[in-house]
């Protein structure tokens, strides 16, 4: 190949070879200009993004404090309440306490058999009160005696036989005179009963004693049976009659509301009631004398029979004292203001919704209420704001 072939071939191959490398330049910078044109657009839509986020969280922010603003005008503004009259009731429980006044044992003077017992352990008794009956045997019946029973006892089949035909006529016809018919012939032949009894008996008379309480009182530690035969003047003891005193004390800062609750003349009433046995509320009569602290119940036997003694002589029984207010108002403490002179004042809101101040008594304090009684305030509306 001559030079000429030659350079011309090289010529070429340089022009071919610079096209390429300017060729590889170009597109290789568009891509870049492409890769660099997603980056940037990315990256702004990610501002973008952002920005949204921190103006929908401000925004929250934003309501969130007004929603508190809200709040706390509406805390800071005073309620107002309508005041209605009702009744209360205020309960205060105290121990009862008894002091044994005296014991008396009771012996058996006379002898007899025990027919029947009237009385029962733990009963309060009144003086003379029957306790039980015995029955005493004296001298031996005589022929003529016996002959008499026997006569009656032949009479009284004969009435009753005449008893019963009239009695079975009368089913037929009147139900009511039937029915007292029928009661007649019982009785005809409980006497019979009875007097048969007595006829086929041993040879002796007998005398029916009923024994009485000697005076009042709870009986304890009864030992009585029917068919126990009692001699006279027996050591043993039958049974004791006790007397109890049953008192409580009430404190002297605490005496002053019975004491007027007593006399409420008719806005108050006190209720007393003494825990009985059973759990049970056994009323009695609150009766406070003067200004002393000691209350004695009265002897009444509904006390008197549910006391739970225990075994050191005192009792486990309560005391409960209630007063019930009557058309009385709750005022909340947060409605009470102090005036100048140290007056209790609440905010009451009249017909035009005008404020007024008005001074209040409170018969009563609690914690977070006190009572009023004010027939003026019945359905008025107050202010429970200071």
């Amino acid at each position: 190949m001559s030079n000429k072939s030659v350079k011309i071939q090289q010529v070429v191959m340089t022009l071919l070879s610079v096209f390429f490398l300017v060729g590889v330049g170009y597109y290789g910078n568009k891509n870049k200009k492409v890769e660099d044109e997603s980056t940037e657009v990315a990256t702004v839509e990610n501002a973008v993004e952002h920005k949204e986020e921190e103006i929908v969280e401000n925004q929250v922010a934003i309501e969130e404090v007004k929603e508190e603003e809200k709040v706390e005008e509406v805390a800071t503004l005073p309620a107002l309440l309508l005041l209605q009259s009702k009744y209360h009731t205020y309960t205060r429980e105290y121990v009862a306490k008894v002091k044994l006044k005296y014991s008396t044992p009771v012996r058996e003077t006379v002898e007899g058999r025990i027919v029947s017992i009237l009385a029962r352990e733990g009963q309060m008794v009144s003086e003379g009160q029957a306790m039980y009956d015995i029955e005493v045997g004296s001298l031996n019946m005589t022929k003529k005696e016996r002959d008499r029973e026997l006569n009656e006892y032949k009479n009284l089949k004969k009435d009753i036989e005449r008893a019963e035909n009239k009695m079975q006529k009368l089913a037929r016809k009147d139900t009511t005179a039937f029915l007292k018919q029928r009661q007649i012939v019982d009785d005809l032949r409980q006497q019979l009963k009875t007097l048969n009894e007595s006829i086929n008996g041993d040879n002796k008379k007998y005398t029916r004693y009923t024994i009485k309480a000697e005076r009042e009182g709870i009986v304890r530690n009864l030992n009585l049976r029917v068919g126990d035969v009692l001699a006279a003047n027996d050591k043993n003891i039958l049974y004791n009659l006790v007397g109890y005193d049953v008192y409580f004390d009430i404190p002297s800062n605490e005496l002053p509301q019975w004491k007027k609750g007593l006399a409420g003349e008719g806005q108050t009433t006190v209720v007393s009631s003494f825990e009985g046995v059973g759990g049970q509320r056994v009323p009695f009569k609150l009766n406070i004398k003067g200004d002393s602290e000691l209350v004695f119940l009265d002897k009444s036997s509904a006390v008197q029979e549910n006391l739970k003694l225990r075994d050191d002589g005192g009792i486990d029984n309560k005391i409960i004292l209630s007063i019930v207010y009557k058309d009385v108002i709750e005022i909340p403490v947060t409605a009470i203001s102090i005036d100048p002179e140290g007056r209790q004042e609440i905010t009451v809101i009249n017909g035009n919704g005008d404020s007024i101040k008005k001074t209040i008594n409170p018969i009563r304090k609690y914690a977070s209420y006190v009572l009023v009684s004010d027939s003026s305030l019945e359905g008025t509306s107050i202010r429970t704001g200071k």
